[in-house]
């Protein structure tokens, strides 16, 4: 069953339901990438007034765009703020300058930098700042040795999305070593801010399942549910998923049967869709609720089994689909 499918399953039912805390789209969405504006290029040596600038920064805007980590602001709106500010389209652009632009364009991170050329060599620099704390973060340089712009925007797209990938990894471990001293609001506000600022990279998926995790062991299981349901869209067969499904499983078990209420619920959901009618408040509901949630965590489990066969969490999974069947199977 693909996860689409799972997800479209675990959601029947619940869209209606005054038991939930926090609303859950019937599809996960997908994360956005991070905003980046291209400030400008500026053309040094034998570039200038070659355009080469413009071409430079429409090869990396097409480059980083491909890989899917980034969301690029429009040239014609960063445009409109540089002339607001008097830019003539030449020279260096001030580094407070350009992350005040994007502020205005609404970016998460602004890059400007330089091309020059002497003979064929063509060497370019770029320096990227995040607009939030105003500090640059990373400059990278690359060259060509016969000229070619392409091969050049491509290494420093490879090294922006390696550098995404390592901000990433570097937040993780944090996470991991808050969890390990038990300092878990701040575990959980390291994750946080790995999905927010670095939503493409490869750690996010494992970040999400930190959340989740977190959540469930808080019992906020509704929320439990977003994060590890956008981790199995967002970052399918990836090195999270096993963990992602099985802690989406989780999220909805205890959501369906907390309180202790496994056998008064669940047991009794035939005769209350045999009643249902004039049965349409609030009991109701919550009856409904609490079987879509139960069908949903064994959807979890058995697409988890499915693709994990000999999944750690094996041993859990049997015993919580034991449960379940035990009260009607749903």
């Amino acid at each position: 069953m693909t996860h689409q499918r799972v997800l479209r399953f675990v959601f029947i039912g619940l869209a209606s339901a005054t038991l939930l805390a926090h609303p859950v789209s019937a599809h996960a969405e997908m994360l956005p990438a991070s905003r980046l504006a291209i400030i400008h290029i500026e053309e040094t040596g034998e570039t200038q007034g070659t355009g080469a600038g413009r071409m430079l920064a429409d090869l990396l805007a097409a480059d980083l765009s491909e890989s899917g980590r980034f969301q690029l602001v429009e040239r014609i709106e960063i445009s409109g703020y540089l002339d607001e500010i008097g830019f003539q389209g030449s020279g260096a652009v001030d580094p407070s300058t350009a992350v005040a632009v994007g502020r205005l364009v609404g970016a998460d991170l602004v890059l400007h930098g330089s091309v020059f050329k002497s003979g064929k060599e063509v060497t370019a620099s770029v320096h990227v700042g995040d607009v939030e704390s105003g500090e640059y973060v990373l400059a990278r340089s690359a060259a060509d040795a016969n000229g070619s712009l392409m091969r050049v925007a491509d290494t420093l797209a490879d090294a922006l999305v390696a550098f995404d990938d390592s901000q990433a990894s570097a937040l993780l471990q944090q996470g991991v070593s808050s969890e390990k001293l038990e300092r878990l609001k701040t575990a959980a506000e390291t994750y946080r801010s790995i999905v927010s600022r670095h939503p493409r990279s490869k750690h996010c998926g494992r970040a999400l399942v930190s959340l989740a995790r977190l959540l469930v062991s808080q019992g906020d299981y509704l929320k439990a549910m977003e994060y590890a349901d956008d981790a199995v869209d967002t970052f399918p067969l990836s090195d999270s998923t096993e963990d992602a499904l099985f802690y989406a499983g989780e999220a909805r078990y205890f959501a369906a049967f907390g309180g202790g209420q496994v056998a008064d619920v669940l047991a009794n959901v035939e005769r209350y869709l045999a009643e249902r009618e004039g049965r349409e408040g609030d009991a109701y509901e919550s009856i409904r609720t609490r079987a879509s949630l139960a069908r949903g965590a064994r959807v979890c489990y058995e697409s988890l089994l499915s693709q994990y066969p000999t999944t750690r969490h094996k041993t859990t999974v049997d015993e919580r689909l034991g449960e379940i069947a035990s009260h009607g199977g749903l």
